[in-house]
């Protein structure tokens, strides 16, 4: 088993499931529930996106990094949103 491999496979399944977790509680109107699945999805998509990296070949290693990157500018600033909505929310149902 290479684990390289099943790592990028557990993100892509992490991240199927953020997803579809986050529109249903979108529509069931659940904000604890998106707010917790907005913190996993990042998490799956570096794992993902990782994964990417490593299968790409040598001359499009500059477009992986690239791609590796942003995915972790992506997952930081996800982070910091959903901490400030929480705090935000906390302090309007006060």
């Amino acid at each position: 088993m290479d684990l390289n491999k099943t790592i990028a496979k557990l993100g892509s399944w992490i991240v199927t499931v953020t997803v579809f977790l986050f529109a249903l509680f979108l529509i069931i109107n659940y904000p604890m529930g998106y707010y917790f699945v907005c913190l996993i999805l990042p998490l799956g998509f570096i794992m993902m996106t990782a994964g990417l990296h490593n299968e790409c070949e040598n001359d499009r290693k500059v477009a992986a990094n690239t791609g590796l990157i942003l995915a972790a500018i992506y997952g930081t600033f996800i982070m910091l949103v959903c901490f400030f909505w929480k705090k935000h929310m906390e302090r309007s149902l006060r």
